[in-house]
């Protein structure tokens, strides 16, 4: 067993270990030392002390989503389109492999105000259905297209600590008018929006075996995600204009 006694007083540990062990902790001190001066390790002793800390270890993994509103405009029959642009913000220690436009918004809310965006008390909470399925040209499933070694830059991209990925999504809002005010649900003024995404499409390759696979590259993230609440401005304006869907 070994044991960890710290000391405040100056940071440091005592360690008592048994005379077993000693040689087998010192070579992983040492070992953790080259890791972090960038060094990698050679030799079969090397490379079992590597897999094993990769074995134990969780990857150290955290993604922020946040929104911009790059433009909206009201549609016939009325209804609140945007355009979205979205960031993908890797703010954890690791490498994130992300699959290139997979994502979709499954779900959307609308706050009255920032607080209530905070104390989840929505105007508008509503789930999305439905599918982003990937064909080729010859409507085949791609699933074979990115069982491949290494992540394909065609399908995926890495993001390392600290960089961004940018994307972009359409997002519309069907709005009730009612019969006797001829007024929109949506109150005009100022409101806040959150979107959920899924991040893996629908395919029938699972994301378990790649993460496994490409792990050397980077955490193949799969999970969905909710984006910071993001400020817009509704206008009850008569004028309408044609949108594409």
């Amino acid at each position: 067993m070994i044991g960890y006694i710290a000391h405040a007083s100056n940071n440091k540990f005592t360690i008592t270990v048994s005379s077993v062990l000693s040689l087998v902790l010192s070579l992983a001190i040492i070992q953790s030392d080259w890791f972090q001066r960038g060094f990698k390790l050679f030799g079969e002793a090397g490379q079992v002390i590597a897999q094993t800390q990769a074995n134990i270890s969780n990857p150290a993994v955290d993604v922020q989503l946040k929104v911009q509103i790059k433009e909206q405009r009201y549609c016939s029959p009325i209804r609140l389109q945007m355009d979205l642009s979205l960031d993908f913000m890797n703010t954890g220690k690791d490498r994130l492999i992300f699959f290139k436009d997979g994502h979709r918004i499954v779900e959307y809310k609308v706050s009255r105000t920032l607080e209530n965006a905070l104390a989840k008390k929505y105007e508008l909470d509503v789930s999305l259905f439905g599918s982003k399925v990937f064909y080729t040209k010859d409507f085949h499933d791609i699933s074979p297209l990115i069982d491949t070694p290494t992540p394909s830059d065609e399908y995926f991209i890495v993001i390392p600590p600290g960089e961004v990925y940018r994307s972009e999504e359409l997002l519309t809002i069907p709005l009730e008018v009612n019969a006797r005010t001829k007024q929109p649900d949506l109150p005009e003024g100022e409101h806040f929006l959150e979107v959920t995404l899924v991040t893996w499409p629908d395919i029938a390759a699972l994301p378990d075996k790649f993460r496994e696979r490409w792990k050397e590259y980077g955490y193949l993230y799969s999970k969905g995600i909710t984006s910071a609440p993001v400020s817009f401005t509704f206008f009850n304006n008569t004028k309408t204009v044609r949108c594409l869907r």
